[in-house]
């Protein structure tokens, strides 16, 4: 597969740069459609959704959000520890009346090592994990709404090739129904065709409300649920040139913001075990007392000064604890690496089947079954043929022209986990980790077998979360 590409999105602005629809390449396609209803001057396109989705889709607020509380922790915990003011007072005896002494004490903890620049730089790796997670989640809405906008492209092209079937079964039905009142053909030929006549309108149903599915969901992963129907300015042709698993696997490791975010983890561990290692660099406590004694109307000012001596203590298991989270993170690199390896060769192997359905659907199958169709139809007005024979090549025709819709609408789909980076899942929460195995010999159903724990976090699993079966 010489001269392959694999285009992925646009790190600054979020859009892909070659999967914009084509407005007139639809003329290519086989002459399928005799006559589709009229379409409305105003068109939705996909850039219009991505940018509802963008302001309404409630896993970015929530990914956002995420970077705003950690930064919180990150900057309190550089905050220096706070001084003590204290009052002091001792007594004689209950029956003096008024205090022996009486004073102000004033103390500092002045911290050591650098332990807080090291616990900020700490959680800064954090808020930079987050950031990512958060480049991650926008790639995953923006994947799901244009796998959803594809599938309602689907559905629409569904139903105007079920109308003009359903035209296509009337018209035989009408032609059968004429023949048996000029003798030409028998009665169970009129039943044969009102069989599969309506048999089609109840293909036909069913498309419409696979379209009426397919744009709730759509709708519902750009965060407007209540929008209503609008015809889609998009096509289902392809005008990417083929696509070459060593380019598309370079352009995975290279721009995966998974992999990035896997690859702060390490930075983060590092910090975390420079933090660890300075705690037991005694910080120094300063206290000064100012007193003044009634009896002797006298004043003193006396000054401690205090350090914890690391003898026992030397905060030895949190460095070892710290420690096994680097080499944890550095494994994680190389379990992320395999996932995305594992996503893409089941991505490639659905890519490679659906462009060779939709190159032979659109040069051999439908032409053909078109062809047969036709001449059927004629013998079978001639004489020359039984209507088993036109029910079978209309049937075939029939079939043919929902499965050629059906590789298209696969292939833009698979394309676009391709050149998303293996993302979707644009309604989980950004906290269920970096990276999802798929299941091998099932489509595209995905398990969640980890959740990824950032940091010392314990998040619960969420009660349910969102998979794209049979994608």
């Amino acid at each position: 597969m010489m001269g392959g590409v694999c285009t992925v999105w646009g790190q600054e602005t979020g859009r892909r740069t070659n999967l914009q629809p084509a407005a007139d390449s639809d003329a290519a396609q086989p002459e399928l459609i005799l006559a589709g209803p009229a379409e409305p001057a105003s068109r939705l396109a996909i850039e219009d959704l991505e940018d509802i989705a963008l302001h309404n889709n409630p896993t970015l607020v929530q990914a956002q959000a995420g970077i705003d509380q950690q930064s919180g922790v990150m900057q309190q915990a550089g905050l220096y520890p706070n001084p003590q003011v204290g009052y002091l007072r001792s007594d004689a005896s209950p029956q003096a009346g008024q205090p022996l002494t009486n004073g102000m004490f004033f103390s500092q903890e002045f911290v050591t090592g650098g332990k807080l620049r090291l616990a900020k730089a700490t959680e800064a790796q954090m808020v930079e994990q987050l950031r990512w997670e958060r480049e991650a989640q926008q790639l995953r809405v923006l994947n799901d709404l244009r796998l959803r906008f594809y599938e309602v492209l689907g559905a629409e092209r569904r139903v105007r090739i079920g109308g003009d079937l359903v035209k296509v079964a009337d018209e035989g039905l009408a032609a059968a129904e004429k023949l048996v009142k000029a003798a030409a053909a028998s009665k169970p030929d009129v039943l044969q065709a009102e069989i599969q006549a309506n048999t089609v309108r109840m293909g036909l149903q069913e498309a419409q409300y696979r379209y009426e599915a397919a744009w709730r969901e759509l709708v519902h992963v750009a965060g407007v649920p209540d929008m209503q129907p609008t015809a889609l300015d998009g096509t289902l042709e392809s005008n990417t040139s083929q696509l070459d698993w060593d380019d598309c696997l370079q352009e995975l490791f290279s721009r995966s913001p998974q992999l990035r975010a896997a690859e702060t983890r390490i930075n983060h561990a590092h910090a975390e075990l420079r933090r660890e290692r300075a705690q037991p660099i005694p910080n120094v406590s300063v206290q000064a007392v100012t007193q003044y004694d009634s009896f002797s109307k006298s004043t003193t000012v006396g000054t401690l000064v205090s350090v914890p001596v690391p003898i026992f203590n030397r905060n030895q298991g949190n460095i070892s604890h710290a420690m096994a989270d680097v080499r944890e993170a550095e494994a994680e690199v190389a379990r992320v690496k395999l996932v995305l390896r594992d996503m893409l060769a089941d991505s490639f192997q659905r890519y490679k089947t659906a462009m060779y359905q939709v190159d032979r659907y659109r040069r051999v199958i439908l032409p053909r079954a078109r062809e047969n169709l036709e001449l059927s139809t004629n013998g079978y007005k001639l004489g020359e043929f039984n209507i088993l024979q036109v029910l079978t090549a209309r049937q075939t025709w029939f079939q043919s022209s929902l499965a050629y819709v059906d590789a298209q609408t696969n292939l833009r789909k698979v394309q676009v986990e391709i050149e998303g980076l293996q993302l979707t899942g644009g309604l989980n929460p950004a906290t269920l980790g970096t990276a999802l195995q798929s299941q091998p010999g099932g489509g595209r159903q995905r398990s969640l077998l980890n959740q990824v724990q950032e940091g010392t976090s314990q998040q619960a699993l969420p009660g349910a979360f969102q998979s794209f079966g049979g994608r």
